[in-house]
């Protein structure tokens, strides 16, 4: 279990939960992530990062967007992403109530997803990558009971816990 992580002590940024980068190979299995803050897992960088049997729930924003609002619009709240050339592959793992995104997948990201669940979030999936094709990388994915499911590349992410609003156009 790895959870209610905390911010920066001198500004309140990060507070992430695991991150795998610069061609990392990271596997994690049966473990529970639950109030961390910004991201609960990032793949960046080329890295490799496998969850089997995860439950991801409850990312929050960083501690700096809620407390003193200088980084409000870039708090996160994302449940697992995936960037700048890495792979993440999912199965049986639950990413559930992220304050912004459950999955974002960004600049090159590659994502494999089997027997897994995105849901409660206020987007479920954001998918920034050209040509991206979610049928043939999820199998077996339920995406629903979000406030929007999947969120193209077109559609700009709230700030913040951001407005429903600017979701629902």
């Amino acid at each position: 279990m790895i959870d209610d992580t905390l911010g920066q002590a001198s500004d309140g940024r990060f507070g992430w939960a695991i991150v795998a980068s610069e061609g990392a190979t990271v596997a994690v299995e049966g473990a529970a992530l639950a109030r961390n803050r910004h991201v609960g897992v990032s793949a960046e960088s080329g890295a490799s990062l496998e969850l089997r049997d995860v439950a991801i729930e409850e990312t929050l924003e960083m501690a700096c967007a809620l407390d003193s609002g200088w980084c409000e619009g870039v708090g996160g709240g994302i449940g697992a992403g995936v960037y700048r050339q890495a792979e993440l592959h999912i199965l049986r793992t639950t990413i559930r109530d992220s304050a912004l995104v459950g999955l974002q997948i960004v600049s090159d990201g590659a994502v494999s997803a089997e027997d897994s669940a995105i849901v409660e979030n206020l987007i479920g999936v954001n998918v920034q990558v050209p040509g991206f094709d979610i049928e043939a990388a999820f199998e077996g994915v339920v995406v629903e009971r979000n406030r929007r499911d999947i969120a193209p590349d077109d559609l700009p992410i709230p700030a913040a816990l951001g407005s429903f609003d600017a979701i629902d156009q």
